[in-house]
């Protein structure tokens, strides 16, 4: 991310509006790739091919994970016990290939985020120095970036910029 070109205020709107442009899609990836993810777990949970420590181990979190995927899927009635049995004439073949299955829909959604957050890191750069500039206020660059402006204050601060007086910037409260 070049922030050297940023001079006027048009194009620091411009880098900003390309760095929104490209965390959208990331974001897409990200949301479709944990909705497959939960889709996986519910049908193979249902299918009673693995046990749910073998499905925390495939998709690499606690079996709680599983089981909060599990309860909010909308099967479940709150407060009863919702156990599925593992068959165990299940064919071994098929419970290798839904462990492979949720070890490959948990390494797409591990793979979506990092791009995401890689995005997201990049615009972050971008905002605290467009912030730190004073070529655009938080209300403008939260416009530009499609976020709230207390967040575009939090991610400056979390960069170590201070707050930024503009000068020669009247107000309602300006003499």
């Amino acid at each position: 991310m070049n922030t050297t070109g940023l001079t006027d205020a048009g194009a620091a709107t411009a880098a900003l509006n390309a760095a929104r442009d490209n965390l959208a899609p990331a974001n897409d990836d990200a949301t479709k790739a944990t909705a497959y993810l939960r889709d996986a777990i519910v049908d193979i949970r249902t299918r009673g091919l693995l046990t749910v420590d073998e499905m925390a181990e495939a998709v690499r979190h606690d079996r709680n994970y599983i089981d909060s995927v599990w309860s909010s899927h909308g099967g479940t009635v709150k407060g009863k016990q919702t156990r599925v049995a593992v068959a165990e004439d299940a064919d071994p073949e098929k419970a290798r290939y839904a462990y492979e299955t949720l070890f490959d829909a948990a390494s797409r959604q591990d793979r979506a985020n990092d791009r995401r957050n890689g995005f997201r890191q990049d615009r972050d750069k971008l905002v605290a120095a467009v912030y730190a500039s004073k070529l655009l206020g938080p209300t403008a660059i939260a416009a530009a970036v499609g976020v709230d402006r207390n967040h575009v204050l939090r991610i400056a601060r979390k960069a170590g910029v201070g707050p930024q007086h503009r000068r020669r910037i009247r107000n309602q409260y300006s003499k």
